[in-house]
């Protein structure tokens, strides 16, 4: 039976700073891009054109769980890059944001730093397809 003598590392300098991250509780679409898309096309024309975006931001974010799955940093750029355009024009800001993060976070090649922006753009990402109903509920 082997033993492994662990040690503790020094306490950090007290002048380290520590982000310290806060979700908010709430949800806010910009519903400008969403106003328009309704206003120009018929409902089921705009209906349609909100399910293949968000149906392609499903994909990306499949695309980036396998890339962060294999630590493949260097295929995260592009689905971001995606996910961060179409969230734009569908007024997506928070989701917009999130996978500005992501792909910030695979640059840095930081697993954990990925897996957590990664993790908030999905939670951003199941409250802006409830938002997008409700919107289009009351549009």
């Amino acid at each position: 039976m082997t033993y492994h003598n662990t040690t503790l590392a020094a306490v950090p300098d007290p002048s380290f700073r520590v982000a310290v991250l806060r979700c908010r509780d709430t949800f806010q679409i910009d519903p400008a891009p969403l106003t328009a898309l309704f206003a120009n096309q018929s409902h089921e024309n705009a209906e349609a054109t909100v399910c293949r975006a968000l149906e392609e931001i499903a994909v990306r974010l499949d695309r980036l769980q396998l890339a962060r799955t294999a630590a493949a940093y260097d295929e995260v750029a592009a689905p971001a890059r995606r996910i961060v355009s179409i969230a734009g024009g569908l007024g997506l800001t928070d989701v917009q944001l999130a996978a500005e993060h992501v792909g910030h976070s695979a640059k840095t090649g930081s697993g954990v730093a990925l897996s957590a922006t990664l993790t908030r753009l999905e939670r951003c990402f199941d409250r802006a397809v409830s938002c997008v109903w409700d919107f289009q509920t009351y549009s």
